[in-house]
């Protein structure tokens, strides 16, 4: 029963409580652990989809304390993050045509894969990177940014600039390299026709994946938000993007850039 997972076949799910059923497999699999008291026994309820622990009695179902909290529409949640580990990258726009889901639902779900996979560690060295760099792609303009317009002359894409490469062993001093940019500004202008300031660092974070050339399957990603923490909207409209924007450099890492993609909608 658990092969749905394990292939990547996920349209044979057919709803949500199918769903429900593959995520408490996954999340038990070594047996059921209460997250409040620790107890490892606890009873399915038959009527609904919840175990309740035997010493404490908390009911816990297979999505609470995870990514996958408050996410009602499972299926097609799920079928955007399959769409991430095969690399189709798209809009918040395009996802809602496709699944036929609101697009404020849509947005929603794609900022909660970018979270969970924005907390995963990278393997290659980064750079932190001023966000007026990325000026051409960024749709609305903080203050921030008119300070550092005002202070700084290289805010062009165009030309190199200083900053510190960052890694497990060394911090150094080295040039960006300015193809890393255009890569970086092709990603967010080919997919989305440029981005908000506030969220720019999760849409970066959806590039260092593919410019890392990372590849996962469903069934890993489905356990990264399983261990992952609840992220409800409002976690997502609070966030707010450091003035300095992390970004793997791929002449430093060795890495390949992202393949040329088609016009999508602005997010």
């Amino acid at each position: 029963m658990f092969e749905l997972l394990n292939s990547l076949a996920l349209d044979s799910i057919e709803s949500s409580i199918d769903f429900r059923k593959q995520l408490a497999q996954e999340r038990w699999k070594e047996g059921f652990n209460c997250p409040r008291c620790g107890c490892t026994k606890g009873y399915a309820l038959q009527t609904r989809d919840i175990v309740e622990c035997a010493g404490c009695k908390r009911q816990t179902s297979s999505t609470s304390g995870t990514a996958f909290h408050g996410i009602r529409r499972l299926v097609e949640f799920g079928k955007a993050l399959k769409d991430f580990c095969l690399g189709n990258h798209i809009s918040a726009a395009q996802y809602a045509r496709n699944a036929g889901i609101d697009p404020g639902t849509a947005w929603t779900h794609l900022q909660k894969i970018r979270s969970v996979f924005a907390s995963a560690p990278l393997e290659t060295a980064c750079v932190d990177v001023p966000c007026t760099i990325f000026k051409p792609a960024l749709i609305k303009q903080s203050k921030e940014d008119e300070l550092y317009c005002a202070t700084s002359p290289k805010t062009c894409a165009q030309e190199i600039i200083a900053v510190t490469i960052l890694n497990s062993s060394t911090e150094s001093k080295a040039k960006l390299p300015a193809s890393m940019i255009h890569s970086a500004l092709s990603f967010l202008l080919s997919v989305f026709r440029g981005v908000s300031r506030k969220y720019s660092q999760l849409y970066l974070a959806e590039f260092n994946w593919i410019v890392e050339d990372r590849t996962i399957s469903f069934r890993d990603a489905v356990a990264m938000c399983l261990r992952g923490h609840p992220i409800i909207r409002n976690d997502i409209t609070d966030f707010s993007s450091p003035f300095l924007l992390r970004i793997v450099d791929t002449e430093f890492a060795g890495c390949r850039a992202p393949p040329t993609l088609k016009f999508g909608d602005s997010d």
